[in-house]
């Protein structure tokens, strides 16, 4: 995501990529409940295995990784197609609908 708004000429799709990528901080944000690492749960998800948090965050439960999932989903559903190369994260956990 980084190396398509960096690499991006165009300020007006820069904007919107900038955008987007500011949209996945908040599905991770309003998603991942405080006392989880949703640092470690995002890049475990986009399939690098990271490892597990370290107290005093607890591991997420099949519940949280599941909400998360779906929500990282809907994202590329409705965003990942604008980033040229693909994004990581959407190509590991599959996406949804995609929303034009």
């Amino acid at each position: 995501i980084y190396n398509a708004i960096y690499s991006e000429t165009d300020m007006t799709k820069r904007n919107a990529l900038q955008l987007a990528s500011i949209e996945l901080l908040y599905v991770w944000l309003e998603n991942v409940p405080s006392t989880i690492d949703g640092n470690k749960l995002m890049v475990n998800l986009a399939g690098v295995p990271i490892g597990p948090a370290r107290l005093p965050m607890l591991p997420p439960s099949d519940e949280d990784v599941a909400t998360l999932k779906a929500a990282v989903q809907g994202w590329c559903g409705q965003y990942a197609a604008m980033f040229d190369n693909g994004v990581a994260i959407c190509n590991a956990v599959g996406s949804a609908v995609v929303v034009e």
